[in-house]
């Protein structure tokens, strides 16, 4: 009995306020220029006009005291030959004061076996290219025996609810971001496919 009545009292639980699907309607409009092509599962997808691939939208909520933010997950799944271990290889910005770079550390997997794609990814220049002006929360690729999925959380594309005082602020996702959080899962995208096969054409 007691057990089910801890269970229950710490059982993760949706802040109040928390109005699913809200956040997703209002990066709609942040995303002028993309396809929308239908929910599913709470999720949306988009691809680019012409583009033979798409990226899935979802909410990430984090609860918080007496606040909780509700932000926007790009993700983008890509059915290859995955690596013999799950692993998570996360993205950060190098630089304590001012961005000098892309460091990608391993955060678990085969170290050995992915030496060598983590230094295609801290070398490529159309990811360093993307990633460098992205102001990202998370910005992951994880690898199990299903294939590949590149996860990018924005800072913008979020939205702020307070409790006390009550208030809700959006954060837009500006088209400069907006293009940046596409040519990361882009260039992404090329590297793996050219590690899976012969080399990709580009859309």
């Amino acid at each position: 009995m007691w057990q089910r009545a801890l269970d229950f009292a710490l059982r993760p639980r949706l802040p109040k306020g928390y109005r699913p699907g809200v956040t997703l309607a209002r990066l709609e409009r942040d995303l002028s220029g993309l396809d929308y092509l239908g929910e599913e599962d709470g999720q949306r997808r988009y691809a680019l006009p012409g583009s033979s691939w798409s990226v899935l939208v979802s909410e990430v909520v984090d609860s918080q005291l007496l606040l909780h933010t509700v932000s926007c997950r790009f993700s983008l799944q890509l059915p290859l030959a995955g690596p013999a271990q799950p692993c998570q290889l996360v993205f950060n910005h190098r630089g304590h004061w001012r961005r000098s770079g892309i460091a990608c550390r391993l955060q678990r997997g085969d170290a050995e076996a992915l030496a060598a794609l983590r230094q295609q990814l801290e070398q490529d220049a159309d990811l360093h290219t993307a990633l460098m002006p992205l102001d990202f929360k998370r910005c992951e690729l994880l690898g199990d025996a299903t294939g590949w999925r590149v996860e990018i959380e924005p800072f913008a594309a979020s939205e702020v609810v307070g409790r006390f005082p009550p208030f809700r602020r959006y954060i837009r996702l500006i088209n400069t971001q907006k293009l940046a959080v596409l040519a990361c899962m882009a260039a992404l995208r090329r590297l793996l496919l050219a590690q899976d096969g012969p080399p990709l054409k580009q859309d």
